[in-house]
């Protein structure tokens, strides 16, 4: 792939919700300073929240329900949107872009997960992508009982969900993925080796691809 760019990744620590969505809002607001650079800014961050604390879509209003147990300083909205993440169990993932991808949102949502399926693949679980659900599923506003079109399924589970924010000239996807049996921490160190071997996302003339 000449000319592509690999998308760099940083591995991070687990940090608390707080932080790390304002890692990623402070993240997002030094990527749209470089937007008028030549140069094209990315970054892939994996990471993981403190176990007991919820984050929520930037649309979400209101206290957080008693099912969740957690009190509304845990509860914390990210700069994207989506259902609410109970936190402890699952791998984040954030994608930064100093441009916005020239693909249909919907297409570049699929790929990112048909992406992490091929990792996920590695740790013995066969994944498809949700198709578009003929009624609506109420899981009560929570990201892994609610699959929508684009999600990874395991069988009839979804393991990954995420929300993007685009804006004049930048892109941010937030992913959460949940693979029971095997700890968050593990899934994490698995993810960097597989990708540090050589399966990458490259962003080539505007359009981001998979590698590897």
């Amino acid at each position: 792939m000449s000319g592509a760019m690999v998308v760099p990744l940083f591995s991070d620590l687990v940090r608390g919700a707080s932080e790390q969505m304002g890692m990623d809002t402070s993240l997002l607001a030094k990527v749209a300073e470089k937007s008028g650079n030549s140069a094209v800014f990315s970054l892939l961050r994996v990471y993981r929240i403190r176990s007991g604390q919820v984050t929520v879509g930037r649309t979400y209003r209101g206290s957080p329900p008693s099912s969740w147990g957690v009190s509304s300083d845990d509860c914390v909205v990210r700069p994207t949107g989506g259902g609410a993440v109970l936190h402890g169990e699952d791998v984040c993932f954030s994608l930064l872009l100093s441009v916005r991808p020239r693909m249909a949102l919907v297409d570049l949502y699929e790929m990112l997960h048909l992406f992490l399926g091929r990792f996920v693949s590695n740790l013995g679980l066969e994944t498809s992508l949700q198709g578009k659900h003929e009624e609506s599923i109420d899981g009560r506003g929570t990201c892994f009982l609610e699959p929508v079109c684009g999600d990874l399924m395991a069988g009839p589970q979804k393991i990954l969900g995420g929300a993007m924010k685009v804006g004049r000239q930048c892109f941010l996807y937030q992913g959460s993925l949940l693979v029971d049996g095997v700890s968050p921490g593990v899934v994490q160190d698995r993810f960097v080796s597989w990708y540090i071997g050589g399966n990458v996302l490259v962003f080539r003339n505007g359009v981001l691809l998979a590698a590897g």
